[in-house]
């Protein structure tokens, strides 16, 4: 049901506030000069040449060309790709261009043309890699985006760090993989940490169901967040570019600004499967922002960090009676002050002091019933208790003994859970439900109490950095129990539909009830939804039915769907053909 899963073990522990750690020094002018110098020439891309993209023109009249615009060849525009994606390098067919030698991810596919004309072209790895960052980080005509001396220290290093092993692609039609770097950073102390959003947008076929979610990166990577935007308007809002996680007071970017959710959290590489019947429903274009927050305690001067995350995902069927997934973040902002009014936030941090807070989760009274999947805490080096109770609305802050989450248990032990008997901040336990646990939201819902114990002389609050604290609890849910959605709620309608054997060897049958006589509309169809074979189109009387599926179609081996429409209300039933 799940493998090897760690979500929101550590949210944004930092050890020292953050500091700027590019020196940007160029930007668009030194890729402007490595296409005039080497790329433009009597034989390619100049005035003189018989190709289409000229790069002799001033510096304006190439960007124009190239920003944004879509490629002339055939087998790139059936990629979705651009000349230059801004904030998207393997999406940028420029960039394929200039260093399909240099990079797998970059490889021109076997036969396509030119690609051998283009191999090296005379680039260095180090303008492969301007061109790269300048794109990765917006793109951008004036604005200086690349810093050559981080650039060139690395790729003149002859014992310079690896990159991040690539993790392979996901099989065609199970998903698609998103890659977010390579960022550069030094080990010297003051410039060895920092933290970047990155908006990255997703073009799906269709609407999609994620079920799966893989993740590769750095060693030294402190941990990686995958958010999705709730809407393209809010991703739309976000500055393009990298942009810096301000952990000090003032900041004005936080990894948790805009309308989004959390989908996920790593704090190093794990495999995170859902439980069947349930998935991330995104559409057809799809906006994440991804969080990376990495430290350079490595033997290496300076060292690349990179991420690599495989999305499992299947057209979205929306009978095929899957369950969405979904996420709540509840963070007290409010940490640090009294309030009186509801939900009654105690949350005074005082100096010399153990102090208990209490923190209902905001949507208390707001929904019905949600059936939590994961359940997970946080908290910064003061933290030496986080307990989640199921919260009685008529009893006010009475927290009860119906304890949901201890975080004394190691619930993940190999050999069970185990109480460590403390409560580990750096890394808090993950409680799973397997049977998603109901919790009635309009009566009831969820209340953290937090202890923290202040040895300082000062009063703590909410904030980012070691220096302040937070109290966050997260959580997956649905809305309804996988298995009682679409086909698999129609007992209740008086429809009985059953398909045997299933799994089936090439032959099955679909079996069901007519109460009262009704028209029958019965077809099969693929993941995809594309209808494979039509069973039955006609007016039945009452009684019991089964059609053949071996009679009227072959199935190769695969997933597919019944749907037997009665009377215009369509009921499916998911099987297997092996």
């Amino acid at each position: 049901m799940y493998k090897k899963l760690l979500f929101l073990s550590v949210v944004l522990f930092a050890t020292s506030p953050l500091f700027s750690q590019y020196n940007y020094d160029a930007g668009y002018g030194v890729v402007y000069n490595i296409l005039q110098t080497k790329c433009s020439n009597a034989g390619c891309h100049s005035a003189t040449s018989a190709d289409a993209l000229k790069f002799d023109g001033d510096t304006t009249t190439v960007y124009n060309a190239l920003y944004n615009q879509t490629p002339s060849n055939a087998a790139a525009q059936a990629r979705g790709e651009k000349l230059v994606w801004v904030d998207q390098p393997y999406q940028s067919y420029l960039l394929r261009k200039a260093g399909s030698w240099f990079d797998t991810d970059l490889g021109l596919p076997a036969g396509e043309p030119d690609s051998a004309a283009h191999a090296g072209a005379g680039l260095t790895n180090i303008e492969v890699e301007y061109i790269r960052q300048w794109i990765m980080n917006d793109a951008a005509l004036s604005r200086l985006t690349i810093d050559t001396s981080m650039i060139n220290g690395y790729y003149n290093d002859t014992a310079r760090g690896p990159f991040s092993p690539k993790m392979p692609q996901p099989a065609a039609g199970t998903g698609i993989q998103v890659r977010y770097g390579p960022i550069f950073l030094r080990n010297i102390p003051g410039q060895d940490e920092t933290e970047y959003m990155l908006m990255h947008q997703i073009n799906w076929p269709s609407q999609m169901e994620a079920t799966g979610l893989n993740l590769e990166m750095t060693s030294y990577s402190h941990h990686f967040i995958l958010f999705k935007f709730n809407d393209s308007a809010s991703a739309m809002a976000k500055q393009t570019g990298l942009r810096r996680v301000i952990l000090s007071a003032g900041g004005t970017v936080s990894p948790f600004d805009g309308s989004k959710s959390v989908c996920s959290v790593w704090v190093f590489p794990q495999d995170i499967e859902l439980p069947t019947g349930t998935a991330f429903f995104w559409p057809k274009t799809t906006y994440v922002d991804l969080d990376f927050h990495v430290k350079n305690y490595s033997p290496y001067p300076i060292l690349p960090f990179d991420v690599y995350i495989n999305i499992a995902a299947t057209p979205r069927i929306p009978t095929d009676g899957v369950i969405e997934m979904k996420s709540r973040l509840n963070n007290n902002t409010s940490l640090g002050v009294v309030d009186l009014n509801p939900p009654y936030h105690f949350n005074l941090i005082s100096p010399h002091a153990t102090n208990d807070c209490i923190d209902a989760d905001g949507d208390n009274g707001k929904d019905a019933m949600r059936y939590i999947w994961l359940l997970n805490s946080h908290t910064h080096k003061m933290g030496t208790a986080f307990n989640i109770y199921n919260f009685d609305a008529s009893k006010s802050n009475d927290l009860g003994t119906d304890t949901i989450y201890n975080c004394m248990i190691d619930y993940n032990n190999p050999g069970g859970p185990v109480n460590l008997g403390y409560y580990d901040w750096e890394h808090p336990s993950v409680e799973f439900f397997p049977s998603l646990l109901p919790i009635n939201f309009t009566t009831s819902g969820l209340i953290a109490e937090t202890v923290y114990k202040n040895d300082s002389s000062f009063y703590q609050r909410f904030g980012f950095t070691s220096a302040d604290e937070m109290q966050l609890f997260y959580y997956l849910y649905t809305s309804q129990l996988p298995g009682t959605a679409g086909i698999n709620n129609i007992s209740s309608s008086g429809f009985d539909l059953k398909i045997y054997p299933n799994p089936m060897a090439g032959k099955g049958t679909i079996s069901y009830t007519l109460n009262a006589p009704a028209v029958v509309n019965a077809t099969i169809v693929d993941i995809t939804g594309k209808e494979v074979a039509a069973l039955k189109d006609e007016k039945e009387q009452a009684g019991n039915y089964n059609i053949d599926m071996g009679d009227k179609r072959t199935l190769s081996a695969g997933m597919y769907f019944a749907r037997v429409s009665v009377d215009g209300e369509t009921y499916t039933k998911k099987f297997v053909v092996e």
